[in-house]
């Protein structure tokens, strides 16, 4: 698997956050919370996603794990503006996007 392309379609991946098959993990979403955002912030990010920001691949941690795709996206509606990092992954026998990470580009933990 090449790390410098995407694992999934980002159209498809789009499509299943508008259709509702998306989940947000608390660390996902904890840096939007810790600074004063809805966690609903992040599914409105990931659909602004453009094929342009996809920045690299991430192999699983574990051998049944799953390959995670990082995007680093400029936003700018519903007061936020800024960089952010985005992480995710799609899972499960009924394909269903989870948000790994929804923070600002640069901050560590």
């Amino acid at each position: 698997m090449n790390r410098k392309e995407p694992r999934y379609d980002l159209a498809e991946v789009k499509r299943l956050v508008r259709e509702g098959r998306y989940s947000a993990s608390k660390k996902g979403t904890s840096w939007l919370r810790n600074h004063g955002f809805s966690p609903i912030l992040a599914r409105r990010i990931m659909l602004s996603l453009q094929d342009n920001e996809f920045v690299k691949s991430l192999e699983p941690r574990r051998n049944d794990g799953s390959w995670a795709d990082v995007y680093c996206c400029d936003y700018d509606e519903d007061g936020v503006c800024g960089c952010f990092y985005v992480k995710f992954i799609v899972e499960g026998d009924v394909a269903t996007v989870m948000l790994m990470s929804c923070k600002e580009w640069g901050y560590t933990w």
